[in-house]
């Protein structure tokens, strides 16, 4: 009898031991968005981290705070935090662009009869420059019927290098319905295909349809292209019309379209 309660009460003891170390154990700090303990930046809306930082009104220099605990700005300077109405950092990055190309001219393409591929000049373009670029910093680019993007891979040796971070979807809907990025729906091209389906308009997944009677390359209504841009910004495209106006060939490749640019938030 004396041995069960001997043992009883080691039982008892050890547990009393557990409970009081588990009461006692630190409670790790939370961290904010810039990994600091208890710290004081903050995730915008656009989902970029601002931190506080103290601001010189007159030389207008600006030095970044990991956390504000125990700061006092010096004289004549002040300490603006993240979401500080004078903050113009804070949601800075998602300033919207809108705008309207006419007649993007990616006319200068020829199409294989035999093996019905097209070759000729890819077209690209830059939301955020909002015009034709010739340098690597493309965002999407236009060749005929066929839509690609400056990320992933090459699936043609003549299509242009590829060194951004894009990615695109279509979503069904219109411009104005069409209000946030779903992330896990975007592509990249690759080495067997473009993300967006280049089908000349003969299956209706792409972008476009193609009339075999009038032999007319046409948008499909309520088809959105939604971009992650080279530099991880986001824009949504509508194709208005693919050819110009008078119209100067029967093959088109003349791309107007509306377009929506963020500055890195995925609602637009």
């Amino acid at each position: 009898m004396k041995m069960k309660t001997t043992i009883l009460n080691y039982v008892t003891l050890l547990s009393i031991i557990i409970i009081l170390n588990s009461c006692t154990k630190d409670t790790p700090a939370p961290l904010d968005c810039n990994n600091i303990e208890n710290g004081t930046s903050m995730t915008d809306d656009c989902g970029e981290c601002q931190q506080a930082y103290i601001y010189n009104p007159v030389s207008h220099a600006v030095v970044l705070l990991d956390d504000t605990a125990g700061i006092v700005a010096p004289i004549g300077e002040m300490i603006i935090m993240p979401n500080d109405p004078m903050n113009p950092y804070w949601n800075a990055s998602c300033v919207i662009t809108t705008g309207t190309v006419t007649e993007l001219d990616a006319s200068n393409y020829t199409v294989d009869p035999n093996s019905g591929t097209l070759s000729g000049d890819f077209v690209k373009f830059n939301f955020s420059e909002e015009s034709i670029v010739t340098e690597d910093n493309w965002d999407v680019a236009f060749r005929g019927t066929t839509i690609i993007i400056n990320g992933g891979s090459s699936s043609n040796i003549d299509q242009p290098t590829r060194t951004g971070n894009a990615a695109v979807y279509i979503a069904n809907g219109t411009m104005s319905s069409i209000n946030e990025v779903d992330e896990s729906s975007l592509l990249q091209d690759n080495s067997t295909s473009p993300a967006i389906a280049d089908d000349f308009g003969f299956t209706g997944l792409g972008w476009c349809t193609y009339d075999m009677t009038s032999h007319v390359i046409s948008p499909i209504a309520g088809k959105i292209l939604v971009f992650r841009t080279h530099d991880n910004k986001y824009a949504k495209l509508e194709i208005l019309n693919f050819y110009d106006n008078p119209m100067t060939s029967q093959y088109g490749g003349f791309y107007t379209f509306n377009y929506t640019l963020t500055g890195g938030s995925t609602t637009f």
